[in-house]
């Protein structure tokens, strides 16, 4: 808000009052568990089933926790976690080892959904999808080399919808040099571990703020 950055990467809700926003690709808020973990990873559960298990959750502080809650609370329930962590890799990590269940997305999930180590329960009721935007302020004018970079991530969107998958698996994008931005850690999936993306950002010059939001 300050106008110190030019732009940032943000989850949805956005106050589109006060900033410019392109959407990028879309976030699934899942239920994880261990393969041998004690659930029917085949019936479909509902919310007040679900508030049964040890849930593995990220802190209260934490976006994606909040907007969790507040979907619970609208079907008239309260999350009660066994276990609140400050990394989403934590989450994964304990689910596999059988703790409990954990709250996840599923696209900073796929390499364990992949590997088969955790595997999604199946819910009665669908949690809303949230979006990653690209914003930038209204009231500042972005500087060049901020241009440049979003017409770059621009010119991805409009060759595919997962953005993600581009920048993982293209070699080093050409993008300026010079240009600050603030990117909000594990809400921008090219920027996740172990992910070869944000080399070729410090190779191109940009000068990176990382901050824990989820």
């Amino acid at each position: 808000r300050g106008g110190t950055v030019d732009l940032a990467f943000a989850t949805s809700p956005i106050d589109e009052t006060e900033y410019d926003a392109t959407p990028c690709f879309d976030n699934h808020y899942i239920f994880v568990a261990s393969p041998d973990y004690g659930c029917d990873f085949s019936h479909a559960y509902s919310l007040q089933e679900l508030t049964q298990f040890p849930l593995i959750l990220l802190e209260r502080k934490a976006s994606s926790r909040r907007f969790l809650e507040n979907f619970f609370l609208e079907h008239g329930l309260k999350l009660q976690p066994e276990i609140e962590l400050g990394s989403h890799n934590l989450l994964i990590a304990l689910a596999r080892i059988g703790l409990g269940v954990a709250g996840v997305t599923e696209e900073f999930a796929q390499s364990g959904l992949i590997r088969g180590v955790i595997c999604p329960l199946r819910l009665k009721e669908e949690i809303p999808t949230r979006y990653v935007a690209m914003c930038t302020l209204k009231k500042v004018q972005p500087s060049a080399a901020t241009l440049k970079f979003m017409e770059y991530i621009q010119d991805y969107l409009r060759k595919s919808p997962h953005l993600a998958n581009h920048l993982i698996h293209r070699s080093r994008p050409h993008f300026p040099r010079a240009a600050t931005m603030l990117l909000l850690s594990h809400t921008f999936s090219p920027f996740a571990r172990p992910n070869p993306a944000p080399c070729a950002i410090f190779r191109a010059g940009f000068s990176l703020r990382f901050f824990k939001t989820y």
